[in-house]
């Protein structure tokens, strides 16, 4: 279903909201995380900053990009490869979806992980 208006980052603030979590109301969406050092967990936010994803699947090559948006992890596997909740998406809509994100695609831009903050 669609969360708030259906943008991406609708998903992540109402969790943080209802949660109780401490965070600005904009993009700092708790404790900033390295994420090639930090363990990522379910619950955790990640802020997509002008990232472009490459990778090759039965043969053909698929580029993705994504300018500005924001998910939640849902899960991730002992690779840290993980399955997003995202909405507002091109080939989701505004209604949540979950999703693969495997950070090894990542060829440009940044990739940010927030752990939400109790108060």
């Amino acid at each position: 279903k669609k969360v708030g208006r259906g943008e991406c980052w609708d998903l992540a603030a109402q969790a943080l909201n209802q949660s109780g979590a401490l965070w600005d109301g904009a993009y700092a969406f708790g404790k900033r995380l390295d994420l090639n050092r930090d363990c990522v967990f379910p619950g955790d936010i990640i802020q997509f900053e002008n990232v472009q994803v490459q990778y090759t699947k039965q043969n053909a090559v698929y580029r993705e990009t994504m300018d500005h948006h924001t998910a939640v992890v849902f899960s991730v596997d002992e690779n840290k490869n993980m399955i997003l909740a995202e909405q507002n998406t091109s080939d989701g809509g505004k209604r949540v979806r979950l999703s693969e994100f495997i950070p090894g695609n990542v060829r440009t831009g940044n990739v940010y992980v927030y752990r939400p903050v109790s108060p």
